[in-house]
């Protein structure tokens, strides 16, 4: 990988990066947000909206490499985004919910720089055509709230390109200068202060109150996917799962704003 340049990461990605040494095929740390769309949104035009998102903001597209006992964030010279649409003919609904059961799950290769990806599913059946989207980040890359954030501005960057109007997207370095903010105040005795917080606030937790994980106290399992959404607490998923996990009004006025069916 050839590299532009390279920043500290932040305590909490440190972190985030051992539990995710400790096994990288676990998908406990993925954050998902899938949805129905409109099918008259245009899949390629969707799939640019994100590519140019995940270009121009660091924490989506670098990779993660450890240094002298340091962990770094990698911001690579070609940056190439996670994006793909599969179609597909009649698929019901436990297809739909099986695919993006599959998309929720698969890993991240947090070293190349893959922390987030979009899916879509164009399924075409006997009386209409139906659009999916499965949006999946890893935690490393930013936090629940940050996910509705980036799919927002999807949809605002894909309205300007449809409309030929200006990208509305910030000025870059913003998340680097965050990071140096971040590591400035460690030095401080505000630091010192919540760290001693913290310590006293979980000296007796249990610890399966602390690290989330994919895997229940005996070893088995958390399946189906809506459990672990469910103790995530992540919005998303379609059909029957919408009553079965946490519920965000704001990300359902969000794609009713953005071409979204209501379910």
């Amino acid at each position: 990988m050839k590299i532009i340049q390279k920043h500290l990461a932040s305590p909490g990605q440190q972190a985030l990066w051992q539990f995710h040494r400790l096994n990288p095929d676990s998908p406990a740390y993925n954050m998902v947000l899938a949805r129905e769309l409109h099918a008259e949104l245009d899949p390629e035009r969707l799939q640019a909206a994100f590519a140019l998102v995940v270009a121009h903001y660091e924490a989506l597209h670098c990779g993660y490499r450890e240094d002298d006992g340091q962990l770094w964030m990698i911001q690579p010279a070609r940056i190439e985004a996670d994006v793909a649409i599969q179609r597909v003919e009649n698929l019901d609904k436990a297809g739909v919910r099986s695919w993006l059961e599959r998309q929720a799950d698969l890993p991240f290769e947090l070293e190349r720089g893959q922390v987030c990806r979009l899916r879509l599913l164009h399924n075409q059946t006997a009386n209409s055509s139906q659009l999916h989207m499965c949006a999946v980040f890893h935690h490393i890359s930013g936090d629940f709230f940050s996910v509705e954030w980036v799919v927002e501005l999807m949809f605002s960057v894909y309205d300007a390109l449809e409309n030929a109007q200006p990208l509305p997207l910030s000025e870059p370095g913003l998340y680097f200068a965050w990071l140096a903010e971040q590591h400035d105040m460690q030095g401080r005795e505000t630091s010192d202060t919540l760290t001693r917080f913290w310590k006293e606030r979980l000296a007796d937790a249990p610890i399966d109150r602390i690290v989330v994980t994919d895997t229940l106290p005996d070893g088995e399992r958390l399946r189906p996917i809506a459990a672990r959404l469910t103790t995530l607490g992540i919005a998303g998923l379609l059909g029957e799962a919408i009553h079965r996990i946490h519920h965000n009004q704001s990300i359902s006025a969000l794609f009713r704003r953005s071409g979204g069916t209501k379910r």
